[in-house]
């Protein structure tokens, strides 16, 4: 397969041969960020998402910082995932995700 990437403003764009772009997420995500003043923000994800970098590395790119959940909160965050929203009991959800931003 073959892609071309390139800048689009501060955002990376991979072209390829299926007609559309892919974008990177986490720079779109701090892009937009940053231009509302913010400068520290936590991050709610997957452990893979934590584990890849892909937010932390583009807002440390944009001055942000990123507060990473500890292992508890973790643990909380995958379970409101996947045993709340993804199961679609959003009261599971929102209650996990209630738990990791206040304790």
């Amino acid at each position: 397969m073959h892609r071309h990437v390139e800048r689009s403003g501060d955002c990376k764009v991979i072209s390829n041969e299926f007609g559309f772009n892919i974008i990177h997420m986490g720079d779109v995500v701090a892009k937009k960020i940053a231009s509302s003043q913010e400068t520290k923000v936590g991050l709610l994800a997957t452990a893979g998402t934590v584990k890849s970098g892909v937010y932390a590395n583009s807002l440390t790119r944009y001055g942000i910082d990123c507060v990473k959940p500890d292992s508890f909160e973790l643990q909380l965050l995958m379970a409101g995932i996947y045993d709340g929203v993804n199961a679609g009991k959003y009261d599971v959800g929102r209650g996990c995700f209630v738990d990791a931003v206040v304790l």
